[in-house]
């Protein structure tokens, strides 16, 4: 926002991101992460922002998952 020599905070946020709830699975917001270059926001019941999720993280994440799994087999 910055560059465009926008001023406003507003200017600054995504508009067509869609954020995701802190309880949902990964694979239900999968499709989010995937299907966008910015980090999906998180937030709680009551709206509330509590982070982002972003590929690397995602991925990151399922990497761990895999690992404990073959870890313990």
């Amino acid at each position: 926002a910055i560059e465009t020599g926008a001023s406003n905070i507003k200017d600054a946020f995504i508009k067509e991101a869609q954020a995701v709830q802190d309880s949902d699975s990964m694979q239900d917001f999968l499709p989010a992460v995937a299907s966008h270059i910015w980090p999906i926001p998180v937030v709680d019941e009551n709206n509330v922002y509590r982070g982002v999720v972003s590929k690397n993280r995602f991925l990151r994440t399922l990497h761990r998952a895999e690992t404990a799994t073959n870890a313990e087999q």
